[in-house]
């Protein structure tokens, strides 16, 4: 036979059959409901996450933003420190020339100086050179004197 009879459909005893009873709204508003709060759980859940993944970016962009900023300070005062030394090396390099050149002008005055005296002793020297010629010729002429009395014989 093929149809199945009121009975058999509301379980009644006389078939054998167990069927369940009949779903009702409520049953499915129940499981519904379930589902609605675990949907909403989880909505509410993924709003947390986005909340916290947003703040942990931010934190990061921050930190990223103040180690930015480190490097870029610290390269500032690495081009300021070698600025510095440089300069320093640049001063230090002009004493020492100032100093070399101060050295060689006086050098160069204290030979002229020196050079001035030993020309001046020079001239001294020539001079008493030319005195005492003078008076060796003096002398000499003395001699010739003297010498040609002793010849002439005794004056008359």
């Amino acid at each position: 036979g093929g149809g199945m009879t009121q009975a058999a459909l509301t379980g009644g005893a006389s078939s054998g059959l167990v069927v369940p009873a009949a779903v009702h709204a409520q049953d499915l508003a129940g499981l519904f409901k379930d589902a609605q709060s675990r949907l909403s759980q989880l909505g509410a859940r993924t709003e947390d996450l986005g909340r916290m993944i947003a703040l942990n970016d931010e934190a990061l962009r921050n930190e990223i933003e103040d180690i930015d900023k480190d490097i870029s300070d610290e390269s500032y005062e690495r081009k300021d420190a070698f600025n510095r030394l440089r300069l320093e090396f640049e001063a230090f390099a002009h004493r020492k020339s100032e100093k070399v050149v101060q050295e060689l002008e006086e050098f160069t005055k204290e030979q002229l100086v020196k050079d001035s005296a030993r020309a001046r002793e020079l001239q001294d020297l020539c001079e008493e050179m030319d005195r005492l010629k003078l008076n060796l010729g003096s002398v000499a002429g003395a001699w010739q004197k003297l010498a040609e009395s002793f010849t002439a014989g005794p004056p008359a």
